[in-house]
């Protein structure tokens, strides 16, 4: 009987170590600490130019319709330019808001290396620095975290210098809640999960809508 017992006590106590060694191994992966820098969603655009302000449109709607997390920050961009590398090189991912010469209205998804080639990118003109001029600057530095980019089509004329207009055309603003819920999803994937807030939806929008195709050359 004692040797019996003797024999059996190694053997459960190698039995019982396997697992607790299993236990540990796991434990040490899992309590690896997070990238404490927030995500970053950052809208770019000019809203001198209608439609070509989209982006800080869009970041705008977010803040003010949803709850924003500390692992979420949201920039308005306005017309983008060398002053935002700090801004995106304190993120962990990057997601930007932009229009671009498109189908109106149709969405758009990318990284910055595989725009499609139905799209062409917002003239410099609107932009103070075209974001893939930013991008690619930051890239060469390696600088860059892991950047997409969720884009809506507006018409060519939306960076007419010659046609300065406050506001969001009709077809794009009806496209709103569809580009919010891509938004949404993308950030979800990401991790962030935004919480509604009770409010009127007539509080999303920046500021008033004025008359379109207003020239600058006008009183």
């Amino acid at each position: 009987m004692t040797h019996r017992a003797a024999r059996g006590r190694p053997r459960g106590s190698k039995g019982n170590a396997r697992p607790t060694s299993s236990r540990r191994s796991r434990s040490s992966k899992t309590d690896e600490p997070a990238d404490p820098r927030p995500i970053l969603l950052l809208g770019v655009g000019n809203i001198l130019y209608g439609d070509e302000g989209l982006g800080v449109y869009v970041v705008h709607r977010l803040r003010r319709g949803y709850k924003v997390p500390p692992t979420l920050r949201i920039v308005d961009g306005g017309a983008a330019g060398w002053h935002l590398e700090p801004t995106l090189t304190e993120a962990r991912k990057v997601f930007i808001v932009d229009a671009v010469e498109g189908t109106v209205g149709s969405i758009y998804r990318f990284g910055h290396h595989d725009m499609p080639s139905v799209v062409r990118g917002t003239p410099p003109m609107a932009h103070g620095v075209a974001v893939e001029e930013l991008l690619r600057g930051l890239e060469e530095r390696g600088d860059l975290p892991p950047t997409r980019i969720i884009a809506m089509g507006v018409a060519p004329t939306a960076a007419d210098a010659d046609h300065l207009a406050m506001g969001l055309s009709a077809e794009v603003e009806a496209r709103l809640p569809a580009l919010e819920l891509v938004l949404l999803a993308e950030l979800a994937d990401a991790g962030v999960l935004l919480e509604p807030r009770s409010r009127p939806p007539s509080e999303t929008r920046l500021q008033p809508r004025s008359g379109r195709g207003r020239s600058r050359h006008h009183a």
